[in-house]
């Protein structure tokens, strides 16, 4: 799923599609590389890397943020850490995404790992209080898109979509139309990049099922 013939009809990538385009987007292809019909894409959402402490509010513990970083589902906007439980030498804190959904609780002194941010409480003196806060911000990317990319860390590491036509993109960015939404796709005509393992490609695969994406085999 890595080379795809010359003369590919779109039909020989789309199978179906919802009525009137609605599995259809228009994007802004960021210049780089020419892109084929098939091709796998994936969105530039954040500006990375993002910053490595969290910033403190006005709190009365004296700790600290630190080791931040990103996971997947990392979203544009302010991550909110809250402290919910005081404990001696230590403490549990309320984690927020952007949209304001709740993560997993975070303990202080114990690496927190999640898809969306990745960090460490530091506990300080004097102990932190109910109500201390941390913040995140991570900067908005310029949400083009680019060749599906295992790896990075500026959201394009997801798969977001298929191309459905040729872009010569090489030097300049250009728009074009995406399916990124409840569809049917012939996997082996799927175009990746060349140093995208099977493993990744079964990643955006799955990634795509959830999607509504799914995969068929030529036919």
């Amino acid at each position: 799923m890595t080379v795809q013939a010359e003369g590919m009809y779109l039909n020989e990538v789309l199978k179906w599609e919802l009525e009137n385009n609605q599995s259809r987007e228009i994007v802004t292809i960021k210049a780089g590389k020419a892109l084929k019909m098939g091709a796998v894409l994936g969105k530039i959402t954040i500006v990375s890397p993002i910053p490595t402490t969290g910033t403190a509010g006005t709190n009365t513990g004296n700790g600290t943020c630190t080791a931040v970083t990103r996971g997947d589902k990392t979203r544009a906007g302010i991550y909110t850490l809250t402290c919910k439980t005081k404990v001696a030498g230590a403490g549990v804190f309320a984690v927020q995404t952007p949209t304001g959904a709740t993560l997993a609780d975070a303990t202080v002194a114990v690496a927190y790992v999640s898809d969306h941010i990745n960090f460490t409480l530091n506990d300080g003196t004097p102990d932190f209080e109910v109500g201390d806060k941390f913040t995140v911000t991570v900067a908005a990317g310029t949400g083009a898109v680019i060749e599906y990319t295992p790896g990075a860390t500026d959201g394009s590491q997801v798969a977001y979509g298929v191309l459905i036509a040729d872009a010569d993109t090489a030097s300049v960015s250009l728009d074009g139309v995406a399916i990124v939404r409840d569809s049917q796709v012939v996997a082996d005509n799927l175009v990746f990049g060349d140093a995208v393992t099977a493993g990744q490609i079964a990643t955006a695969i799955v990634t795509f099922y959830d999607k509504g994406i799914v995969t068929r085999e030529q036919a």
